[in-house]
């Protein structure tokens, strides 16, 4: 199997004519999170990175009982059929041509904020079409309709992120949020395939902090896999098909409520590794986070003095 972990891949739907190693060199994080396979690939297997891992990160890895992958550079791609990918982008197609894959409008409607506000509009909010229309709002978010790990949501009094916005974008009023999750799925030949549900945790605006699997039993949970199945042909009609992630919150608006469909995410996500990374070491559970300034081992490269570390504690 050959792994690439190409975890700027929103960044690439905004920008498709930048080559991969733009990309990665695009945030810290990007150049980092290359490397998330090593945790769950095998010793036969193929991790594409841009640069070699250092031999203090390999070691730090088998300290923990990691077995080692080979690594390939972006220079040095090989030809093989098992491909595993964090999501399909104009690059991978371009890099294994053999592969099939969804088009790149697909993506981009399944990703789409205002696609799942379709699907599932959170109570009080909508389609913005123009500023005019965000000028009587006090408080809530503004959601660009692409965007990743909160990078593209900001409070709707920001009025300096709101200049030279492109309309239309998304307002959310905010809840009191209960429980964020996630449920990860796949379509193969219009068929689809529940993998498992996680728990999420992030900040107010939306970045990344931290995910456990499995998600522990919850109501909600059974109520928003119905309200997939029951849509799911709005999803497939787009003609997507592979991994995707759908997240759902549970928050309290005189009772507690859920909303089944906050975003899709057409691509593999943190959540969706915590549930393979789970699975690759036979635990019943499962934490990680993504932390600064750790200072302990954990699952990413940290001598490049990268600002966040990969952590994770296993339940009995």
């Amino acid at each position: 199997m050959l792994f690439l972990a190409n975890t700027c891949f929103e960044l690439e739907l905004e920008n498709p004519d930048l080559p991969f190693k733009d990309l990665f060199s695009f945030h810290p994080n990007f150049i980092q999170l290359q490397y998330l396979p090593t945790a769950i690939a095998s010793e036969k297997d193929f991790v594409i990175t841009s640069s070699n891992p250092s031999s203090e990160y390999l070691e730090k890895m088998k300290q923990q009982g990691f077995s080692i992958p080979n690594f390939l550079l972006l220079d040095n791609l090989k030809e093989t059929q098992d491909v595993f990918l964090w999501g399909q982008t104009t690059n991978t197609m371009k890099m294994f041509p053999h592969l099939a894959c969804p088009s790149i409008d697909s993506i981009l409607k399944v990703s789409s904020k205002l696609f799942a506000h379709e699907l599932s509009p959170l109570p009080g909010s909508f389609i913005v079409k123009e500023e005019k229309e965000l000028e009587h709002l006090t408080d809530g978010i503004i959601k660009l309709p692409h965007g990743f790990s909160g990078r593209g949501n900001f409070p709707v009094f920001a009025k300096n992120r709101r200049k030279n916005l492109k309309f239309p974008v998304l307002y959310e009023p905010l809840k009191k949020r209960i429980l964020d999750f996630a449920t990860h799925w796949h379509i193969l030949d219009g068929n689809l395939q529940f993998i498992g549900a996680t728990e999420g945790r992030y900040t107010p605006t939306g970045s990344y902090i931290a995910n456990i699997a499995p998600l522990k039993h919850c109501y909600f949970l059974e109520k928003q896999k119905e309200f997939v199945w029951e849509n799911i042909q709005k999803i497939i009609d787009t003609k997507y098909f592979g991994p995707f992630s759908i997240d759902a919150m549970v928050y309290e608006d005189s009772k507690e409520k859920l909303q089944p469909i906050i975003e899709i995410n057409p691509r593999r996500t943190m959540g969706s590794f915590c549930w393979m990374l789970k699975e690759k070491l036979g635990v019943k559970s499962i934490e990680i986070r993504y932390e600064k300034n750790v200072g302990q081992p954990g699952l990413l490269p940290s001598e490049k003095n990268f600002p966040k570390q990969l952590i994770y504690d296993i339940y009995k």
